[in-house]
């Protein structure tokens, strides 16, 4: 049997439901085995548009379950084309439609599962894209986020198949639902790792479909071929008002040097001597010596010659002496009696304060006087 290629102006390679638009036929239905959630896109073909939001998503060597509908008492033909837009093969349902294809011999890629009339295989009726995956995704992506936040989206990719190439050639993500669709390319971290960001705040609070699409470098009908598409859910909540703490400020002692009173009402500066400390000046005891007044009588003259001794002080005192001051010399005022002057009369001599025994030496000195004027 000839091969034949059928040609789309535009079909995306992965998509959901087939939705009746102008040229195509509300009669027929196709719904596979295995199918994701994929962005709505509307495809262009010779026989109309098409809007899909649904993939058939199998792997390596899988069978391929078919349920179609179309108007009663019509005959019509289930056929799948490949990524080339060849026909690969073609079933002819009996009356529940039902119908299958052994993927055993297909390499991972995309491929369409086509309604077409028994004898004309070039005239769509229905179409449902199909992709064999030759990756599989992981996700760490958060299924929750507020709706003025941005969604970190994180996963990896695991290489399932020896027929694709690694790393792929471009991934794409896409948050959205069947009204709104938020759409970037991920970009490689590491290896087979990969991450995105996607701003939420056009998004109302609601459930949405993160859709993570594979892609070779290769064209099919019109966009980048799959080889693997995964979808996940997440949830876009209100945001919640966060109180933030405030913080307390916490005292911190710090120490300043005070003063003391004393008990007597003084004020102890840092650094003087410890309140409680005695420091003791000592009394001084002054010590005063009687005057001694001696008269001379001349034997010939009626002058009298007196010589008095003026009192010494003498200074005690409890502080301990410094070893290294000098002596301190001292002197009392002497009052004698000139020559010349009544008797009786003194006049003030200085004379030098005697040491100690000096008294006893001026008494002998006195007698000795007094024995020669005798």
């Amino acid at each position: 049997m000839p091969s034949t290629r059928v040609c789309f102006a535009v079909l995306l390679i992965v998509c959901v439901s087939v939705a009746p638009v102008a040229g195509q036929s509300d009669d027929y239905e196709i719904t596979l085995g295995e199918e994701v959630d994929i962005p709505e896109r509307t495809l262009d073909t010779d026989s109309g548009e098409f809007t899909v939001s649904v993939a058939g998503r199998y792997a390596e060597g899988d069978t391929v379950d078919v349920s179609t509908s179309g108007p009663g008492g019509t005959s019509y033909a289930v056929r799948l084309f490949d990524s080339q837009e060849y026909l690969r093969a073609s079933r002819y349902p009996e009356e529940d439609g039902n119908v299958q294809f052994s993927l055993s011999r297909y390499d991972p890629g995309t491929y369409a599962i086509v309604i077409t009339p028994e004898s004309n295989a070039d005239e769509i009726l229905a179409i449902k894209p199909l992709v064999i995956y030759g990756y599989t995704v992981s996700h760490t992506t958060p299924n929750e986020t507020a709706v003025d936040s941005t969604l970190t989206i994180e996963f990896s990719l695991d290489r399932v198949s020896g027929e694709v190439e690694e790393p792929p050639a471009s991934v794409e993500v896409t948050l959205g639902n069947d009204s709104t669709s938020l759409t970037t390319e991920a970009t490689r971290t590491s290896d087979l790792n990969y991450t995105a960001k996607i701003d939420v705040d056009p998004l109302s609070p609601g459930d949405y479909r993160l859709y993570t699409g594979i892609q070779r470098d290769n064209t099919v009908y019109g966009y980048q071929e799959l080889i693997g598409v995964n979808t996940y859910q997440v949830s876009v909540v209100e945001s919640t008002a966060t109180e933030t703490p405030t913080e307390t400020p916490t005292a911190t002692q710090t120490q300043t040097p005070s003063t003391t009173t004393s008990g007597s009402g003084a004020t102890q500066e840092p650094g003087a001597p410890a309140a409680g400390t005695q420091t003791t000046a000592s009394a001084t005891t002054a010590t005063m010596s009687p005057a001694t007044t001696t008269r001379i009588t001349s034997p010939n003259s009626t002058q009298a010659v007196t010589s008095t001794t003026s009192p010494i002080t003498t200074a005690e005192s409890n502080v301990d002496e410094d070893p290294t001051r000098a002596p301190t010399a001292s002197s009392q005022p002497t009052t004698s009696a000139s020559p010349g002057s009544e008797a009786g009369s003194s006049t003030p001599v200085n004379t030098p304060v005697l040491p100690d025994g000096g008294m006893f030496v001026l008494g002998i000195v006195a007698v000795a006087l007094l024995s020669r004027l005798r």
